[in-house]
Formats: C-alpha cells, sequence, structure tokens
C-alpha cells in the first residue's frame, strides 16, 4: 500500500469515529433531556390537578379548563379524575 492510501484511511477512520462518537452524544442528551421534560410536566399536572380539586371538590370542568389553557397535551394523554367522598 502506498504511504498516500495509508494516510487517507487513517484520517477517513479518525474522521468517522469523531463523527459516531458525537452522534452518540447528541442522541444521549436528547434521550435525557425527553426523559427529565416528560417527568417535570407530569410533576406540573399531578400538583396542579391535586391542588384544584381540594379547592373545589366537585368541580372537574376546572380542571380540564385548566389543562385546555395552560398546559401542553402529553403524548397518549387521557385525563381520569376519580371522585371519593367521605362517608
Amino acid at each position: 500500500m502506498r504511504t498516500q492510501t495509508k494516510i487517507i484511511l487513517f484520517l477517513s477512520s479518525i474522521f468517522l469515529l469523531f463523527t459516531l462518537m458525537f452522534s452518540g452524544f447528541i442522541y444521549y442528551s436528547i434521550s435525557n433531556y425527553s426523559y427529565d421534560d416528560f417527568y417535570k410536566r407530569l410533576e406540573i399536572r399531578s400538583i396542579t390537578t391535586a391542588t384544584i380539586k381540594l379547592e373545589n371538590r366537585d368541580d372537574t370542568r376546572t380542571v380540564k379548563e385548566i389543562r385546555q389553557e395552560y398546559l401542553e397535551q402529553l403524548p397518549n394523554e387521557k385525563i381520569n379524575i376519580n371522585h371519593y367522598h367521605k362517608l
């Protein structure tokens, strides 16, 4: 093999390695961010719903209105509000 071919292969392999490492870093960062973002949004929803339910015990319309106006909808989101009454 000629020296010129060896240098081209060496530089190409370094470029390929750098590209793969950079792509892996970007993938890891995005997946970690989306995981954290999802649970932060879920926590905000649960706190908001609990606060509204404690203040307005029988009014489920308020919960739905606030969710529609202020909160972004999560993928496959379903609203299920249970009513517990003291006997």
